[in-house]
């Protein structure tokens, strides 16, 4: 309601009069028809020309008797094209332009022939979007070409420091949000200048192309940010790249003019189809989640203003009407957004500051407790079997509340708990089972190099600990659940070769790194906001040496622990790979890729690959037979293979997912 007040009182200084339309015209094309009667405001001449041409519009007006003895001022409001103007007879000489605004000062007469001669070509703005107006006096700059020239200098000032800005931080640290911001702006920059009429002298006669390629390069920038700052699924090649081509198509219309009217009807249902795409993007993290401040704030301050300016702007090409009178409104849409997407990036980091020095504290206080905390732990281990379960609203090591339990698996009990210095939540994980102090050490190395990884598609660990007679991991908590619990997904291949390839990068970094994570299965695979990520990498192989017998000697000891059971110690029989047979403690990782094959098989045909588990199958002495592999890719198929030489690397896999 501000914004409306402050637009009013700026259009009601200076404003003219209405005075006296004239909308009643005839039109003459070079090389078409002749004496087309023409209302204006409205489009004039070939809708799709296919070559450069002249049109003269002529129009009789009978001066109104209140103007007549007196100097007049003919004014085109909202046309943005060179013309010239002929006046009974005579060439009156334009007594001044805005861009969106022309003004001939006519001597005092009863009645006038006018004949406008102005260029027809490939530039969108060939529209009389208001009708031509006689005004009785010299009618100087009004209050709307000063208005639509001075919220144009602001959006390009706004434009070009944010660009500046993010520019120079994106060369010091590269972090993509950065340069996205950087590219709208740049995008922002190109059509401002575009808007007030410099565009001609910095590109010439690709001027129009420009604008074209700078609207779909906005498109692309807020498309991307959004996604990374949300945290919602990754951006969509095909998408990118179709928009990319139709972006750098622009700049064949001087070869061919109808190419404008088409791509800026191609750019129309993009732009549908993107803020439909966008309001689904922006109104889900605003209603809950953790992004729920910069979803609001983005929502209000940058969405709706740019798709309401947006929309009017369009609606005045298709219609070659603006029911403002002239008032160009795109220029406020684009700064209100820049200013929010700036705004949500200046928040991102300083929330990261305040994380990195909440981290720095929380490291320099542990450093200081650490040893007699372990040295007490320990001991209380060594003497206890199993640890005692948390009781919500309990409080662990004095920095996490327990909020509830969220679920149990082969290694202990999953809690969602609340970091105590601000209020942030977090996925708490404590073993069970005999406290053996080396199998400790290990499970304490084994979370260090998990530590230390930083990829999209793996769920790391933030912090490791022992209090209250236990040892505890700390995990980002994602929103969502486990592959194992959309089985009913399972056969969807659309829905699951993205999601293939998300673990498949998550395994080839986990490789990158010498870690073989040893128990893949759905499971262990979280999947939030159509991401994929590797939960309980290297966990599962950590075992006391007691345990790493070969599956053999368990399938024939009656005293041993159930084949199922033994999953919990170092895997899982269905998406074990066959020559674990033989032992688990050198799993190389050829292993993660025969169980990303079974997943990758059940994820495409709904089905298992195998009645009964390889690994079982080769323990008992028996051939394995491979499964039907016509349903699934080659690159899948051979993740199948018994021959852990036969079978791609995860990299592998990437690639020949990422060629589709």
């Amino acid at each position: 309601m501000r914004v409306l007040l402050v637009v009013v009182a700026l259009l009601g200084v200076g404003c003219a009069p209405d005075g006296q339309r004239v909308r009643e015209w005839k039109l003459d094309v070079d090389g078409g028809e002749h004496d087309v009667p023409v209302t204006l405001p409205g489009n004039v001449g070939v809708r799709f020309p296919t070559r450069e041409m002249r049109y003269t519009l002529r129009a009789h007006a009978d001066i109104d008797p209140a103007y007549r003895g007196r100097e007049l001022t003919l004014v085109f409001p909202c046309f943005h094209r060179p013309l010239s103007l002929v006046a009974n007879g005579k060439p009156i000489p334009e007594a001044g332009t805005d861009n969106d605004e022309h003004r001939f000062y006519l001597p005092p007469a009863e009645s006038l022939d006018l004949v406008v001669t102005a260029k027809l070509d490939w530039d969108p703005r060939n529209g009389f979007y208001v009708a031509p107006r006689l005004v009785a006096g010299h009618l100087g700059r009004g209050g709307v070409p000063l208005f639509n020239f001075v919220t144009n200098v602001i959006s390009l000032c706004v434009a070009a420091f944010l660009a500046f800005l993010y520019g120079t931080i994106y060369a010091l640290d590269r972090r993509t949000e950065y340069g996205v911001v950087t590219l709208g702006a740049l995008s922002a920059v190109i059509q401002v200048i575009y808007n007030i009429g410099y565009a001609e002298v910095v590109f010439g006669r690709f001027a129009p192309s420009m604008f074209g390629f700078a609207l779909w390069i906005a498109m692309w920038s807020v498309y991307v940010f959004f996604n990374i700052s949300f945290e919602l699924r990754q951006p969509s090649k095909r998408i990118i790249r179709a928009g990319a081509a139709v972006a750098f198509m622009h700049f064949l219309d001087p070869l061919w003019f109808p190419l404008a009217s088409i791509l800026n009807a191609i750019g129309f249902i993009a732009f549908m189809y993107f803020n439909v795409y966008m309001a689904r993007s922006i109104l889900r993290p605003a209603l809950r989640g953790p992004h729920r401040g910069d979803a609001l704030l983005v929502l209000w301050a940058g969405y709706i203003p740019i798709l309401l300016t947006a929309l009017f702007e369009y609606m005045t090409k298709l219609t070659a009407t603006n029911v403002l009178g002239g008032i160009h409104v795109g220029a406020i849409g684009t700064a209100a957004l820049y200013i929010a997407l700036a705004t949500i990036v200046s928040r991102q980091f300083v929330a990261r500051q305040r994380a990195l020095e909440r981290t720095a504290e929380e490291l320099q206080r542990q450093v200081a407790q650490r040893s007699r905390e372990l040295a007490e732990a320990l001991a209380r281990l060594a003497q206890q079997q199993q640890p005692r379960a948390l009781e919500a609203d309990r409080t662990i090591d004095g920095r996490y509340r327990v909020i509830r339990k969220v679920g149990a698996g082969g290694m202990g009990a999953v809690y969602e708990v609340e970091r105590t210095s601000d209020g942030k939540r977090f996925a708490l994980k404590t073993l069970r089972g005999r406290a053996d102090t080396d199998l400790m050490a290990r499970f304490a190395r084994e979370a260090q190099i998990a530590a230390e990884l930083s990829h999209p598609n793996l769920v790391p660990v933030l912090d490791i600990g022992l209090a209250d007679d236990g040892l505890f991991l700390v995990m980002p908590l994602l929103a969502g659940g486990s592959l194992e619990g959309s089985r009913s997904k399972f056969g969807d291949a659309a829905w699951a070769r993205p999601l293939l390839r998300q673990v498949a990068t998550g395994l080839s970094a986990l490789h990158a790194r010498d870690i073989v994570h040893r128990d893949l299965k759905p499971g262990n695979i979280l999947v939030a906001n159509g991401v994929a990520r590797i939960a309980d990498f290297g966990l599962a192989a950590l075992r006391s040496d007691s345990d790493a017998r070969t599956l053999l000697s368990v399938a024939h000891d009656d005293t041993a622990l159930p084949l199922t059971q033994m999953g919990d110690l170092f895997g899982t029989p269905a998406y074990m790979a066959p020559e674990l047979a033989a032992g688990v403690k050198e799993a190389r990782p050829a292993a993660d890729m025969f169980a990303f094959g079974v997943i990758a098989y059940e994820m495409l045909t709904g089905r298992a690959p195998f009645a009964e588990p390889p690994v079982v199958t080769v323990a008992s002495g028996r051939s394995v037979a491979l499964p039907p592999l016509d349903a699934v890719d080659i690159v899948f198929a051979r993740c199948l293979a018994l021959d852990p030489a036969s079978r791609p690397t995860a990299a592998n896999v990437v690639d020949a997912l990422g060629r589709d």
